[in-house]
């Protein structure tokens, strides 16, 4: 197969799989430590010594890769996925690791209800700077990842991982940086806007052709698409009608679904305006498109103008345009 170009969301079939986990927390919610609003929890630190900047690589696929280490074992590759309501392992590597298992979870994802697996628990877990004590994962065969990312993956750094620190991407520059959220400073000239976490994801507002405007999910795991429209919004606001579109499919956790894709004229995100961009529809109510709460699902090409920040714990986000980042490395 031929993965498209950035921009085009009809990617082949497991080389787009947004949203892998995207129902896991309310099937079956993170057991990992709790805290109230703007708190962290206490089973993390940062070293203080260590660079905030991630040794990372962007897939063919436009999925980020990065590389943490488990109880300080060799690293290998992971999805770094904002749209993973969970962190996930895959079984063999934690059987290799030995980590221990416990309990039963079941994930969902574009295709519905996937695998029945275990929770995961490691003694430590190291991204960056950024280390996790008594770390939880839930299970997932990621062999299939291997042909979309082009190399091994055996995780899925999700939710438990954004939610504590403050994230840092540059998708144009592949730099991808975590922060002390006590510690971090926007760069003077940006401005912070309200988020939801919603099942663990990061939902920002948006705007899009007939002046419409509604929250959407923010998910790294999408590679290099646009939008996808929920299935809910495709039929409430008629998003079909009069339009040209193709059949497509939209694979992941799950299986697959058929879809419909075509362009809009326009949509906005952060002050940023995209015109005509190429999205695609979700026809089917089956798994993480068929969710009504959110209007569709946003992947990593209508991110490309900014270094993009976010702070679970205060709930917001920063879309920083570049002559801001530009000036505040001068």
């Amino acid at each position: 197969m031929t993965l498209i170009q950035a921009g085009s969301s009809s990617h082949p079939k497991w080389s787009r799989w947004a949203g892998a986990v995207l129902g896991l927390g309310l099937m079956a919610p993170s057991p990992v430590a709790q805290s109230g609003p703007g708190e962290l929890p206490d089973d993390l630190f940062f070293e203080p010594d260590i660079s905030p900047t991630l040794d990372c690589q962007f897939a063919p696929s436009g999925h980020i890769l990065v590389r943490p280490l488990v109880n300080e074992e060799d690293p290998r590759w992971w999805v770094f996925d904002s749209g993973a309501g969970r962190s996930t392992i895959d079984p063999e590597y934690a059987d290799e690791l030995g980590l221990e298992s416990w309990g039963v979870v079941r994930l969902m994802g574009v295709g519905g209800a996937g695998d029945t697996g275990s929770n995961r628990r490691a003694e430590t877990f190291r991204l960056g700077p950024l280390v996790i004590d008594e770390a939880n994962f839930a299970e997932m065969q990621c062999d299939f990842l291997a042909t979309a990312m082009g190399v091994p993956v055996v995780g899925i750094c999700g939710f438990d991982v954004f939610s504590r620190a403050v994230v840092t991407l540059d998708r144009r520059f592949q730099n991808v940086e975590l922060h002390d959220p006590e510690e971090y400073e926007l760069p003077e000239g940006a401005t912070w806007e309200p988020i939801k976490i919603l099942h663990g994801h990061p939902i920002v507002k948006c705007k899009f052709e007939g002046d419409r405007e509604g929250w959407f999910r923010l998910d790294t795991g999408a590679g290099s698409g646009t939008v996808t429209f929920h299935a809910p919004a495709v039929e409430e606001f008629q998003l079909l009608e009069g339009r040209t579109v193709k059949d497509t499919l939209m694979g992941g956790v799950g299986g697959t679904i058929t879809g419909k894709s075509g362009t809009i004229s326009y949509f906005e995100i952060g002050g940023h305006r995209f015109g005509w961009p190429q999205v695609e529809f979700a026809t089917e109510a089956v798994g993480a498109f068929a969710d009504a709460d959110t209007m569709g699902n946003l992947g990593g090409f209508f991110l490309e103008p900014f270094e993009v920040v976010m702070d679970y714990q205060s709930k917001r986000i920063a879309f920083v345009p570049r002559e801001v980042t530009a000036s505040s490395e001068e």
